[in-house]
Parts: structure tokens; C-alpha cells; sequence
């Protein structure tokens, strides 16, 4: 990149300062937002030119991307702001105008002209300066001292900008518009405001909660969009209109607005948010003690259910990272715990989710799934509280009617929707950890205990080892309170199975996986295997339920292969290829 100063002082040095994507937390004064998504200064890694003659730099970049340029010398400021975009290897002509710097101060003080220390005050790019192509560039926060006084530096004072005084929770937001650096110091008069109380609480225990952050935000206050997830990212830290900390009562003071937006996050305990709608002068916040999940049991009537089994697994990033086991105290309460190692884990930036599987000997069952955990501090929008209602268990008695294969010593297991509703079907499915199967008696009949008494579910039953373990039938969805006591299946016969044949070319013992796919969406994924050992030749498979299967032999990749009823399907000649 060549740079050439048009106007002002040619012996002035220059750097070219990367832009990245705003992804940690920016130090005050070097965030600003640019066209096309949110950028932050990369100040350490500022590169200095070559001056070839006065007044022409040249930057060797040592990769492609955004840049701006700005003045080595704190006297100097380069304005209009340049920003650029360069590719990998390209080279480009700029040119930049050096104007003299200038320093920009803001007073904030209450009606009465005394100085108000501790304020936030935010500097924004003028919406009416010449130069704002629209970006609305944050430049900058600074706080103010003693004297209610804030200074931001290095600014041209050939433009213009809008400033905004707020952080103090017993005053009302203050700005101005179209202020230029150079000139006497700019006066914010914050009025005082109305106080709201915000109490907050452990929602178990009921104990208050000394030293809990409060922010609220107020988006009627300003013309500025200023995001939750903004305010969050910055830790609760300037970027806030009303802030205040819990006293020894529990209870936080900030500004009592319409409609305004409560953060509140206390040591030990999940972050919550809340929206407080109209004027509200004193509101609760229940605060979650600091784990993956919790929530309250209960049956149908919503009485509580003391001392169930809540066995969990919690995922991230598709993988089974923490497995347990709980129980509901006596008011039906339950909480599932984690080290701050594995919440750590658990923050890496992967989905997170939970699966429970609760159980109780007169109250029944119940299973859930919740994706978004709240394991991450820096998100507001994540689970954290889960309710169990339980459902009384029943039994069903299947007596299957034989078909082609014999089903003695096979096996038949009924998997179940998340939750209970038909829209579920869809989605996932999941297999209790106990009672979830029963192997099929001499007299061809099953016994299945534990299902839930509502909700739907699948059936599929299964040959025995010494039949290669086909599958015979799948039943479903059916909803399981329609279902009598005792449920009689016809299985199929030879002329409703199907076969598969097909000349292995690969000599020796070989095993050939086969896979039946729901006729839903999670095709694949929850349907036995069929494992057989087959040998290089002719080789066919009889007795196949019909449908589509996913067909592999040994550890090679799988085919779709259909079978269809009364019929051979026929794939040809197959070669392994040598692994």
C-alpha cells in the first residue's frame, strides 16, 4: 500500500493499522463500527512505513484485509478516517489529509452545575458530519474524574461529533449533538431521575443476594441501538446506561424507565435477563445458583415430587462430556452441578445441550431434551431453568403373530418422542436407559414395562442371533394412550419380505452391515444393524423387511440400497477395493 499525504505537514510519520472482527472484548477507545460488520484497532500490531520522500509511505502488509491509516504523532490526525480493504499481494494508492489534533473535553454535572465523577461518556462519528458515510462510528468511552470532567484526544477538529454522558443510576441519560474538539469544554446537564429498586434473590433459598451487577438498558432514551449482547460482551462494564451493585438488603437503585431491559449477574449464579414493561418502581430477580441446569418436578396436578432419580448426560459439540445423577428434594427442586473445570469445557464456544431421563416409583417418568445451555456469562438467551411434569408409567403386553422368521428369543423395544406431542415425531428420538426393551418369549409374546402412559412412540422387533437379528416389523408412530393392555401384531410373510443378491468378487470371510431408515427425519440413526457374516461368491439375503437400507460391508462406505416386497433386489458384481 502506498500512501500520499495531500494535504498538511509531509514529514510527519504514518502507520497502517490492521481492522479485525470485533470477537473479545474492546479496550475503551479503540472500538469503532465500519460498513460491512464491527471492526476493532488492532493497535499492537500497528505497522510502520518507508518513507521513499516526503510525503509518500510505502507499507509492505503482510496479509490482506481492512486498514486504516492514522498518524504516528499525537499532534496530527488523519481526516477524513481511511479505511481499505486489500487483498492478499495487491498494491493501491491512497491519499490522506493531515489536520491538526485536537482534544475534546465534556463536563457532565447535575441542574445545579456540580460536577458529577464516575459518569460513562460515549463519542459517537456525527450522524450530519460530511465525512459519515453512514457508518455511525463508535470512537471511543471514557469515564469521567473528580471534576466531572472526560477527555478524549487525538481527535480532528475539522469534524464533528455526538457525545452521551449515562452510568449513573439516579440520573437520566444526557447528550449532545454536533460538538466540535478544540473549543471549551462541552456541558451534559444529567437531570435526576425517578429510583427503581431491583431485589434479587436465590430462588431456592430466598436469600437476598449481596453484590449482584445491575445494568439496565432504556432503548427510548437515545437514537442509538445499543444490543443486550453488546452491553454483555463488555462484561457490564461502561457500556451500560444504569449500573449499580446489590447492598446488603439485596436491592440495586437504578433509573425507574419505561420499558427498559434488566442484566443482572451475581458470583455463583447463572445470568438472567429481564424485561420490565411500562413503570415498575420495585421489581424481583430470582436468581439460579450457577450450574447447567435446574427446575422443579411436579405431576399433571403440579404437586411437587420429592426424591426422583434425574439421570443427565450434557453434550457439547455433539459429544457426551458429563454424565450423572440426581435427586428432587422435598419441594421438588433439582439442580445439575459442574466444576468450573467443566464449565470452562462447556464455554469453548460449541452448541451445549441436555438430556434428562427422570424416574419415579409412584409418579412415573419423564425425558427432555434442552439445547443452549447457560454455561456462557456472556449470553443472555440461554436455558437455565427446566421443568419436569411426570407421567405414570404402564406396561404393555405385545403378542406377535408369527410370520416368516421365527420371533422367539428376538427382541422388541419401543423408542419414544422428546417430550409428548405428534409434532415431536420429527425430531429426535430417545431410548429410556432401563426397561427399554424385552426379549420375546417362547409363547411369541412381550412384556414392555416403564413406557410413559402419554405421548408417542415406535415399536421394531428383531429376529434372534440365530436369524441374524433382521428386522421383522416397525410399528408406528402410535400414541401410547391409545393402546389397550395387550397389543396383537401380525407379522409379515414370505410373500410381503423381500431379498437381496448380489456376487461378492472379494475372496474370504467378509461382514455386511444393513440399516433399515425410519420414515421420518432422523433417518439411520435409531434402527438396529443387521450384522451378517458372508463369504466372497454369490451371496443372498432372504427374509428382508422392505424399504430403504444403508448397506456396507467390512469397513467400507455404505450404499443406499431398496428392497422391495415379493421381489430380489439384484446390485451386480461388488469388488472391494484392497484398505
Amino acid at each position: 500500500m502506498i500512501v500520499h499525504v495531500v494535504s498538511g505537514p509531509s514529514n510527519i510519520g504514518l502507520a497502517a493499522v490492521p481492522l479485525k472482527p470485533w470477537k473479545q472484548t474492546p479496550k475503551p477507545g479503540h472500538f469503532r463500527s465500519f460498513q460491512g460488520g464491527s471492526w476493532r484497532l488492532d493497535k499492537g500490531a500497528a505497522l510502520a512505513g518507508k518513507a521513499d520522500n516526503p510525503g509518500t509511505w510505502t507499507f509492505q502488509l503482510p496479509e490482506g484485509g481492512k486498514y486504516t491509516v492514522e498518524s504516528s504523532q499525537e499532534d496530527w490526525a488523519v481526516a477524513p478516517p481511511v479505511v481499505t480493504e486489500l487483498r492478499s499481494a495487491e498494491t493501491r494508492e491512497i491519499g490522506v489529509f493531515l489536520v491538526p489534533a485536537a482534544s475534546l473535553k465534556i463536563l457532565v454535572c447535575d441542574p445545579d452545575g456540580a460536577p458529577l465523577p464516575e459518569a460513562w461518556v460515549y463519542l459517537w462519528l456525527s450522524r450530519t458530519d460530511p465525512s459519515n458515510l453512514g457508518e455511525r462510528a463508535h470512537l471511543g468511552m471514557e469515564k469521567t474524574g473528580p471534576d466531572g470532567i472526560a477527555v478524549f484526544d487525538g481527535l480532528s477538529g475539522f469534524r464533528s461529533y455526538d457525545v452521551l454522558a449515562a452510568g449513573l443510576a439516579m440520573y437520566q441519560v444526557a447528550q449532545a449533538g454536533d460538538v466540535v474538539p478544540g473549543a471549551g469544554p462541552v456541558r451534559l446537564v444529567m437531570s435526576p431521575a425517578r429510583v427503581r429498586q431491583v431485589r434479587v434473590f436465590d430462588d431456592v433459598t430466598g436469600a437476598l443476594i449481596r453484590g449482584a451487577s445491575v445494568v439496565e438498558i432504556d432503548h427510548h432514551a437515545i437514537d442509538l441501538f445499543l444490543s443486550s449482547q453488546m452491553v454483555v460482551q463488555l462484561d457490564f462494564g461502561g457500556a451500560c446506561l444504569y449500573r449499580d451493585t446489590t447492598d446488603e438488603f439485596g436491592v440495586a437503585r437504578v433509573a425507574d424507565l419505561m420499558d427498559a431491559n434488566l442484566y443482572v449477574k451475581a458470583e455463583g449464579y447463572t445470568p438472567r435477563s429481564a424485561f420490565v414493561p411500562g413503570t415498575r418502581t420495585d421489581v424481583d430477580v430470582a436468581m439460579t445458583r450457577y450450574g447447567i441446569l435446574a427446575g422443579r418436578a411436579t405431576d399433571p396436578q403440579g404437586t411437587a415430587v420429592p426424591d426422583a432419580e434425574i439421570h443427565y448426560r450434557i453434550r457439547a459439540g455433539g459429544k457426551y462430556l458429563i454424565e450423572g445423577t440426581v435427586h428432587t428434594g422435598m419441594d421438588g427442586r433439582y439442580e445439575l452441578p459442574a466444576t468450573e473445570e467443566q464449565m470452562e469445557t462447556l464455554r469453548s464456544g460449541m452448541t451445549t445441550g441436555a438430556e434428562l431421563f427422570a424416574r419415579h416409583p409412584t409418579a412415573g417418568r419423564v425425558d427432555r431434551r434442552v439445547d443452549h445451555l447457560a454455561v456462557d456469562p456472556a449470553k443472555d438467551w440461554q436455558y437455565s431453568e427446566l421443568d419436569l411434569v411426570f407421567l405414570p408409567e404402564r406396561t404393555l403386553k405385545i403378542h406377535l403373530v408369527p410370520g416368516a422368521v421365527p420371533v422367539a428369543g428376538g427382541t422388541v423395544t419401543c423408542r419414544f418422542a422428546w417430550g409428548h406431542s405428534r409434532d415431536s415425531l420429527d425430531a429426535s428420538w430417545v431410548a429410556a436407559p432401563e426397561l427399554e426393551h424385552s426379549d420375546i418369549l417362547d409363547d411369541d409374546s412381550a412384556v414392555l414395562e416403564g413406557l410413559p402412559s402419554q405421548g408417542d412412540g415406535w415399536f421394531y422387533v428383531q429376529a434372534s442371533d440365530e436369524h441374524n437379528r433382521k428386522l421383522l416389523a416397525m410399528l408406528g408412530p402410535v400414541r401410547f394412550e391409545d393402546l389397550d393392555e395387550e397389543w396383537w401384531v401380525n407379522l409379515p410373510q414370505a410373500s410381503e419380505l423381500g431379498s437381496l443378491e448380489f456376487q461378492l468378487e472379494t475372496a474370504g470371510y467378509h461382514e455386511l452391515h444393513l440399516q433399515h431408515s425410519f420414515r421420518v427425519r432422523e433417518t439411520l440413526r435409531y434402527t438396529p444393524n443387521e450384522r451378517l457374516q458372508v463369504i466372497g461368491g454369490r451371496v443372498r439375503i432372504e427374509n428382508l423387511l422392505p424399504g430403504p437400507y444403508s448397506m456396507g460391508i467390512d469397513v467400507h462406505p455404505s450404499m443406499p440400497v431398496e428392497i422391495h416386497a415379493g421381489t430380489t433386489t439384484g446390485l451386480g458384481t461388488i469388488r472391494l477395493e484392497e484398505r
